[in-house]
């Protein structure tokens, strides 16, 4: 599995576990193997290194993006010509404007899908996200929880679904509304609702934006992953619990004192193998 940062530079995490995508069994599997790659902007190895003050081009991106998963054996080794269903899941966790730093770079998640597309092109490549921030068109269930918004084309996402070579491929999913199935995490043993999409993938690509949290400080790629949890269950924020004022728990806060081990819960069970 695969997860990505977007900024000047590129870098790429593989968690490459013995059970593979089996959920079940991911908490028990020993970790076979476990790399880092990291491409600077400027790094001579590419064919046209840009400089840390210039802003980066699409083509520019997928070069950095490119190079990084090559140093990991390519996309190819995570995405098999037996993977059907790619889920590449971004932070888009505000209506913010592409390259705000406050969500994923859409560009970056459009490398990423042109890589996937390239190592398996019958595969259905879905950009998921369970926003806390926005709810989709079509949900008035949810309605006053949150803002009402299609984030995806508000923050360039849906732009993605445009490009010539991911015509037909690529679609767009709001987990806060999929149906849920319930799991263990590993650090707490606490029972989660998790979509049940996130199981069915094939290949499950978290793609965070790197930055820190006023909770518990840097968080890796690990954070990124409390988008997958369903809003439908733990509310807009997820904090909350859902429906308002119901009763029904949010996921735990910094002031539960359980917040960085639900953080370590949700890496156990979303089946990451590649973060960028």
């Amino acid at each position: 599995m695969t997860r990505a940062i977007p900024l000047l530079c590129a870098l790429l995490s593989a968690l490459v576990a013995g059970a593979g995508h089996a959920l079940d069994a991911v908490a028990d599997a020993p970790v076979a193997d476990a790399r880092v790659a990291i491409v600077r902007s400027d790094w001579e190895g590419l064919a046209a290194p840009v400089p840390f003050d210039q802003e980066l081009d699409r083509r520019q991106i997928e070069a950095i993006m490119r190079a990084a998963v090559d140093a990991l054996g390519g996309m190819s080794a995570f995405v098999g010509a037996d993977d059907d269903w790619v889920m590449i899941k971004p932070n888009i966790v505000t209506l913010s404007a592409r390259g705000s730093g406050d969500i994923t770079d859409a560009w970056v998640t459009l490398a990423i899908a042109r890589l996937v597309h390239e190592a398996n092109p019958a595969a259905r490549i879905t950009i998921a996200e369970g926003s806390a921030g926005w709810i989709s068109p079509g949900h008035p269930e949810a309605l006053d929880a949150a803002e009402l918004a299609d984030g995806f084309a508000n923050t360039g996402f849906r732009e993605l679904a445009s490009d010539p070579d991911l015509a037909g491929v690529v679609d767009f999913m709001d987990l806060n509304f999929e149906p849920a199935v319930e799991v263990v995490g590993a650090a707490t043993g606490d029972r989660y609702w998790l979509p049940q999409a996130v199981r069915d993938c094939d290949v499950f690509i978290s793609n965070p934006v790197l930055k820190t949290t006023n909770v518990i400080g840097y968080t890796g790629a690990m954070k990124n992953l409390v988008g997958v949890m369903p809003g439908m269950k733990y509310g807009w924020s997820k904090v909350d619990g859902f429906p308002p004022f119901s009763g029904n728990p949010g996921l735990p806060n910094h002031r539960a004192g359980r917040f960085a081990e639900m953080i370590v819960d949700l890496t156990s069970f979303a089946g990451v193998a590649l973060a960028i």
